[in-house]
């Protein structure tokens, strides 16, 4: 942000609102990464992919809401087994049981 600052002073301000733009969409996108509530959407909108067997577009939401679940939960927490529970369906349903079993 010293740098977008910089530049704003030196008259800069088309090269300043670039930086800046680009470091908020980096903070957004890191943001959104570490939050746990769209991943809790993300399980239940993987689900519904998951019964409508569009079992590739489901395990690309399901492992990435778990792995953000992961970071702010213990395995033993409630929104930790919901996932396990929708990722061994996801995989049962799609025939690879040895995935499923990860997730047991």
């Amino acid at each position: 942000m010293a740098y977008a600052a910089s530049l704003s002073s030196h008259h800069r301000t088309q090269d300043a609102q670039a930086v800046l733009c680009e470091l908020g969409e980096r903070y957004r996108s890191e943001l959104l990464a570490r939050s746990w509530r769209p991943a809790l959407v993300n399980v239940q909108l993987g689900s519904i992919l998951a019964a409508e067997r569009r079992f590739e577009e489901a395990e690309k939401l399901l492992v990435h809401a778990h792995a953000t679940l992961a970071l702010a939960f213990e395995r033993s927490d409630r929104r930790m087994a919901e996932s396990r529970v929708q990722l061994v369906r996801l995989y049962q349903a799609w025939g690879k049981p040895d995935r499923a079993r990860v997730f047991q």
